[in-house]
């Protein structure tokens, strides 16, 4: 009965520090919470432990007017919302138009490999074609995206 009682203390122990690590950035930085970034900037980059992240992190610790340029949370410009894996979770405007599909991965744009998302920013302020490197299932291939003015 003591192995029994001694087993459910230790997996409970574990569970508590699992549950209490996964609302943290990185799974060891600030809470959720305590950082100035939305939950849903949280919930979309909390995990992912790319340099750019991170660099976007540590800014926006400081600066949370800058969360919403360097945390985007809704589709960008280019009509793309990503995951941190880089896939594309939901495409509008010229992304769909250009035949971009929900389950692609998007892994460089004009030539410029993506880690993450914040990668992206700079694209916002380009106008005419972008050419994307996206891979679906077993093909990579490029996209034209045209902006918009």
């Amino acid at each position: 009965m003591k192995k029994v009682l001694l087993a459910a203390a230790l997996a409970s122990a574990a569970f508590s520090a699992h549950a209490a690590s996964s609302d943290q950035w990185f799974y060891d930085g600030m809470a959720w919470y305590e950082h100035p970034c939305s939950l849903g900037a949280f919930a979309k980059y909390g995990h992912d432990d790319s340099p750019a992240v991170r660099h976007a992190y540590e800014i926006t610790k400081h600066d949370s007017a800058q969360c919403s340029e360097l945390f985007p949370t809704g589709p960008d410009r280019l009509g793309l919302s990503l995951s941190p894996s880089m896939a594309v979770e939901d495409a509008s405007g010229p992304a769909a138009r250009a035949g971009i599909h929900a389950g692609d991965v998007v892994l460089a744009v004009d030539g410029i490999p993506l880690e993450s998302a914040v990668v992206l920013r700079p694209f916002e302020n380009v106008t005419g074609t972008v050419a994307l490197l996206i891979r679906r299932g077993d093909d990579t291939f490029y996209v034209p995206v045209v902006l918009e003015d």
